[in-house]
């Protein structure tokens, strides 16, 4: 291998690194908004740019009771890219604040 082309590889793998070390921890911050318990609230994790970022927003919408028990929802909306995309979801939990599954909105 030639000094360039190492050079090239530990460029990429650089930037790769950065790219996951920026990255929001999505559990971690879905549980803060669950632990919160303030219905109606939104929270914004992340930040946003001109030239891009990442920016999360959720909100927390309350109890759904029913035969089977009680379900948490959450509303998520993720920014991302330098269009600022949108990628929105309904996020169901259980009382134990355990993730059961999402829907997608378009």
């Amino acid at each position: 291998m030639k000094n360039g082309q190492i050079v090239k590889i530990m460029t990429i793998f650089l930037f790769l690194s950065l790219n996951v070390l920026g990255q929001i921890n999505e559990d971690s911050i879905r549980q803060v908004v669950l632990t919160n318990n303030m219905v109606d609230s939104l929270y914004i994790f992340g930040e946003w740019y001109e030239s891009g970022g990442t920016e999360t927003q959720l909100k927390y919408l309350g109890v759904i009771e029913s035969k089977a028990g009680g379900f948490k929802i959450l509303t998520s909306c993720r920014f991302w890219g330098l269009s600022k995309r949108a990628t929105s979801r309904i996020l169901v939990f259980n009382k134990k604040n355990e993730f059961l599954g999402n829907y997608y909105v378009g």
